[in-house]
């Protein structure tokens, strides 16, 4: 889903999504503090 960096441009982590779905959400704040969504997803239910 996207790459975590520091203020200086140096890798710190891959985010990858825990299910398949639609990205409903993307927060696009430069920095975000640890905990805070980065994006939603929405997953389809079966019935």
């Amino acid at each position: 889903m996207g790459t975590v960096v520091d203020y200086f441009g140096n890798h710190v982590e891959t985010i990858q999504a825990p299910v398949d779905g639609t990205v409903m959400m993307v927060n696009q704040m430069p920095a975000i503090k640890d905990g805070q969504s980065v994006m939603a997803i929405g997953v389809e239910q079966s019935e």
